[in-house]
């Protein structure tokens, strides 16, 4: 395939621009919006505090998972097929979190939704930085991670409005189910996204037996594997985490010592 063959024109380019806006805003929509229901999660479930760190901890870890699991798999099956199948796995546990019926429940659907949204931004951004010019990416980068502000304040205001409008027992069910939002997003990427071609390129070579493989070595494998986008931003999240969660624990042992 031609140099020429590799590039994407305006509209391609704004698909994955939007798609990955979307997904990288959604992704801390789902994050935050339980933090800020947990108080009614815990009186309507009847979840302890350590409890409820567990579930966001969990959730986190899963999107640790994620963004490893789908990152390879992207290799295999496509940037575009992987990132669809994130986003179903995203809606569909975010969905069903919200009929949770007591800790356990809650905690292995969220887990699964970390899954999906660790993937989802993994899958998008390796695609986002395949797609747009070299040149520009900073700009790209920028926008995406903008995303974030709003992703955040949308679960703000949806958590306010469900919890004021439904009450607390059904009101953190009624704002989980927003969260599954993101089937929409899936929709979009299936008919208006295109694939990587780089990936493309790379799968015809592979299967026409173009090029030989060589295993690199342990420290090689690292090296680039510790590189890759979906690690590196999964290895961010730790940090941003422990912030989020050390009030909280902060608290809880005050409240012992006193």
């Amino acid at each position: 395939m031609a140099a020429g063959q590799l590039t994407y024109d305006k509209r391609e380019k704004q698909s994955v621009l939007v798609s990955t806006v979307l997904g990288f805003g959604l992704d801390f929509y789902n994050i935050l919006i339980l933090a800020f229901l947990m108080g009614a999660i815990q009186k309507s479930l009847g979840i302890t505090l350590t409890e409820a760190g567990v579930i966001t901890t969990v959730t986190l870890i899963g999107s640790v998972l994620g963004g490893i699991i789908f990152g390879w798999l992207g290799d295999k099956i496509g940037r575009k097929n992987s990132l669809m199948l994130t986003l179903a796995l995203f809606s569909l546990g975010a969905i069903a979190s919200a009929f949770a019926w007591d800790f356990n429940s809650l905690l292995v659907l969220r887990a699964i939704t970390g899954i999906g949204l660790g993937g989802e931004w993994g899958a998008g951004i390796v695609l986002f930085n395949e797609v747009w010019d070299k040149n520009r990416r900073g700009f790209g980068s920028c926008v995406v991670q903008a995303a974030s502000s709003g992703g955040i304040a949308a679960a703000a205001v949806v958590s306010v409005w469900a919890l004021g409008t439904f009450g607390p027992d059904w009101g953190w069910r009624i704002a989980l189910l927003t969260g599954g939002s993101p089937i929409l997003l899936m929709i979009y990427v299936r008919f208006w996204m295109p694939e990587s071609k780089i990936w493309a390129e790379y799968e015809r070579m592979r299967k026409a037996g173009s090029f030989r493989r060589r295993r690199p070595s342990r420290a090689a494998r690292w090296s680039k594997f510790s590189r890759e986008p979906h690690f590196s931003t999964r290895c961010w999240d730790l940090p941003s985490s422990l912030a989020t969660c050390s009030p909280s624990i902060r608290y809880r042992c005050l409240s012992r010592a006193t």
